[in-house]
């Protein structure tokens, strides 16, 4: 009679694990073999999706601006999670290199770019300031306040 086996030797790392330690699902040979531990398989992290570093998810551009190449919102703004929440990604990457954002702070695009997230580009400023800095960028950017004021 034959005795059911609890263990089963791994072919990558030759160690004789418990058989909870591979996977049971597609990874399973035709004969029910489980060929490679789990521990191999996901070289020693714990089994699931791989957590993202975002200081490695953008390419820099010509003017300096590290565009992120991660997730982006409907909004035009990165997007990562972070600590369990979803959050924009310019003030995750601006915490990792810089430091804590001081409360009530916003942080203002100072190349206007939505997706930059280079520290260098980004200025802790109120709300309020932050709105004042956009409005002065697009509209006398477009506007002819200025040439219109020289008339006189």
């Amino acid at each position: 009679m034959k005795t059911k086996t609890t263990t089963r030797l791994c072919r990558r790392c030759k160690v004789d694990r418990p058989l909870e330690r591979y996977y049971t699902d597609s990874r399973v040979k035709k004969d029910g073999r489980r060929a490679v531990c789990i521990d191999c398989l996901t070289n020693g992290r714990p089994p699931g999706p791989v957590p993202m570093d975002p200081l490695t998810r953008y390419k820099v551009d010509e003017r300096g601006c590290w565009i992120w190449t991660g997730a982006v919102h409907k909004t035009g703004y990165g997007q990562v999670k972070w600590n369990g929440e979803s959050t924009v990604a310019h003030r995750v990457v601006y915490q990792l290199l810089v430091g804590p954002i001081e409360d009530g702070k916003v942080l203002d695009h100072l190349c206007s770019v939505k997706l930059c997230v280079n520290p260098e580009h980004l200025d802790p400023t109120t709300h309020s300031v932050n709105i004042q800095r956009a409005w002065d960028r697009n509209h006398c950017a477009t506007c002819t306040c200025k040439s219109e004021d020289t008339k006189g």
